[in-house]
């Protein structure tokens, strides 16, 4: 008996001491003025483009900057290359509240309101460093408030690549010599006035359609980024790449609203900041990656090629008169751009 009684005892101090040494060995809480554990927070991001391509390196540097500002309290976990669903449902669900956040091409967003359009109105920005001051401006800022009202917290906008003309087997130098062409677009408005304003007919498509849309002849050629070319591998359906920098593809960082408005001020804090900090990082990676891809794709069989711009400039007037009047921040934008106050 009194052997099973120490051996009774003994088991007893072993599993005491086990959960003692245990809850040692757990991570310390950070804990909030009033004494009470912050909560640990994580947050799904999803976007449509290869883990290579600008997108998602400026998702990257938001993520880490979030962690930092938070010690690592705060988790922004990237489901890239459409991982979570294409543009429009990523879309759709940050705003029914099935996904947390996403990145997000700025042109999805003309079912909701028209005024992101005015950041790719064609050659009104045609380098990052015009861009990187318009995506920090106080005109981005109320751009991104606008989608409030449709269930959204816009964060911060960042660049996928000042966009040229791709085409599959032509090298057309004067507008006329693209009259006719089936051209790629994406479910843009204010793209697919331009692409009819050169003289193209515009044909929409998902992100994910291009590479066949080009290699089966589909479509003759589209506006395409050096660094999709590259992560989508349009290198083997193309040859030739027009340098025409006819206008940025910003990507939206959004998040459902109602998710935002449940975080505290101090964290609303760190996300918001990290989202803003994070334009410059995208731009300089859009600066360093545009020049290596470029050479990638040139040494892939490429011809990359400038020509004078100023004739297909001249046939865009009609899409700023229809931009300008649709929205106060659209014109005001412009304006700023064109008298360099951006």
């Amino acid at each position: 008996m009194r052997k099973k009684l120490i051996a009774m005892i003994t088991v007893t101090f072993l599993v005491v001491a086990a959960v003692l040494a245990g809850c040692g060995q757990q991570p310390k809480q950070e804990k909030t003025g009033t004494g009470q554990e912050k909560p640990k927070l994580e947050f799904k991001v999803g976007h449509v483009t290869q883990a290579t391509h600008p997108y998602h390196l400026s998702v990257e540097a938001f993520a880490k900057k979030v962690d930092e500002k938070s010690n690592g309290r705060i988790k922004i976990t990237i489901y890239p290359a459409r991982q979570l669903g294409d543009d429009k449902q990523l879309l759709e669900g940050v705003i029914a509240g099935t996904q947390d956040m996403a990145l997000v091409s700025a042109s999805m967003f003309a079912a909701y309101t028209p005024v992101l359009a005015g950041l790719q109105l064609p050659w009104l920005i045609t380098d990052y460093d015009t861009e990187q001051k318009v995506l920090q401006s106080d005109v981005v800022r109320r751009m991104l408030d606008t989608l409030e009202t449709h269930n959204m917290k816009g964060l911060a906008i960042y660049e996928g690549g000042l966009r040229d003309m791709l085409f599959a087997k032509k090298k057309p130098t004067v507008p006329s010599d693209v009259s006719g062409m089936k051209f790629r677009v994406p479910p843009s408005e204010v793209i697919k006035d331009w692409a009819q304003a050169i003289g193209v007919n515009p044909v929409p498509l998902p992100y994910g359609e291009i590479y066949n849309a080009l290699q089966t002849g589909m479509v003759d050629g589209m506006e395409m980024n050096p660094s999709s070319v590259y992560s989508e591998k349009l290198f083997e359906v193309s040859k030739y790449l027009l340098d025409s920098n006819q206008f940025p593809f910003p990507c939206v960082l959004v998040m459902n609203l109602n998710k935002w408005k449940s975080l505290s001020a101090e964290d609303q804090k760190i996300i918001q900041d990290a989202a803003w900090e994070a334009i410059a990082d995208s731009i300089k990676i859009n600066k360093e990656k545009e020049g290596k891809d470029l050479d990638f794709i040139k040494s892939h069989g490429v011809t990359v090629y400038a020509v004078d711009m100023t004739p297909w400039k001249a046939k865009v007037k009609p899409v700023y008169d229809k931009w300008m009047a649709k929205d106060p921040l659209i014109k005001e934008l412009v304006e700023k751009v064109r008298e360099n106050k951006i």
